[in-house]
């Protein structure tokens, strides 16, 4: 009995003002920790653009429309990819940040437009960056994100995903 009144008494000297600012915390926790998986998703980006060696950034379809290589983004309401900026996700309820990223495997003006998704997971354990590639096939820690090449293992991780898609034992 001792105990829960104690926890009452504790509990009766917060105040509203307290409360408020325990909120305040929280959300600028999360706004920090949301802004720095997009700056480190958008460095993952921009690293996988540049270990594709493409010919540009983007190709040209059948009606002559510049088309994006490589895009970011979410699935929508139907079920399609919906290309967005890293800036208009929300961290899960885990706080991890997770978008999929499309990649253009035929660029032929006529045929061209086939793309391959991958799933990518962000988020911070331990002080250290996870990324979790393809729903759980392969994760990679990044030790030092700000370094050059930081996300070197990662590409590969979507590069090899990319690859293992169009494998087919009964075409061999």
């Amino acid at each position: 009995m001792l105990v829960l009144v104690n926890c009452m008494e504790n509990a009766m000297s917060i105040t509203f003002n307290e409360i408020q600012q325990n909120r305040q915390i929280v959300q600028r926790k999360y706004q920090e920790r949301r802004t720095w998986l997009q700056e480190e998703g958008w460095k993952l980006y921009q690293e996988y653009i540049v270990s594709l060696s493409l010919p540009s950034t983007t190709w040209k379809d059948s009606n002559g429309v510049e088309r994006q290589y490589v895009s970011i983004g979410d699935m929508n309401d139907k079920g399609l990819f919906q290309p967005m900026p890293l800036a208009a996700l929300s961290l899960t309820d885990d706080y991890k940040l997770k978008f999929k990223i499309s990649t253009v495997v035929d660029d032929s003006p006529v045929t061209g437009g086939a793309h391959y998704l991958v799933s990518i997971a962000m988020w911070k354990a331990d002080g250290r960056l996870h990324v979790n590639v393809g729903d759980g096939k392969v994760e990679v820690v990044v030790a030092s994100p700000d370094e050059t090449g930081a996300f070197y293992e990662v590409s590969n991780a979507i590069k090899e995903l990319i690859l293992s898609g169009f494998k087919d034992s009964r075409l061999d």
